[in-house]
């Protein structure tokens, strides 16, 4: 039971580091699209106001 339990907390752990990686890394790839990722948000937040 033990070894089920700490295999699955391996998993999880994978999930929520890779989860934090792909949040560190995924502005870089939107900031080299052009910088237009910030003003559609605020358009995004003009047409539901």
């Amino acid at each position: 039971m033990k070894n089920r339990h700490s295999r699955l907390l391996a998993i999880v752990e994978i999930f929520v580091l890779g989860g934090i990686l792909f949040a560190a890394i995924a502005p870089l790839f939107s900031m080299e699209e052009g910088e237009h990722h910030p003003s559609q948000t605020v358009s995004i937040d003009k047409a539901s106001t």
